[in-house]
């Protein structure tokens, strides 16, 4: 169906007017558990060195990674 619609700027404009029922997609499901992106060689190493040790202190945990990580540089 097409009606005409007063325009301000230049008069009249053709508009078209759904007459039925619109159906829209439904969205798939997104997991929320899903990385946003890879992590990082530093990233992997880290996360691995604080399940392993049994360091409580955010500063000694990363004291202690940051010398595992250079230990790996040098090699």
């Amino acid at each position: 169906m097409v009606v005409l619609v007063r325009c301000r700027c230049s008069g009249w404009r053709r508009r078209r007017w759904s007459t039925g029922l619109v159906v829209t997609k439904s969205k798939a499901e997104k997991d929320s558990n899903k990385p946003k992106h890879p992590q990082s060689a530093v990233l992997v190493l880290m996360d691995s060195f604080r399940k392993d040790s049994n360091i409580k202190l955010v500063s000694m945990v990363g004291k202690g990674g940051g010398e595992k990580w250079n230990y790996l540089e040098s090699c």
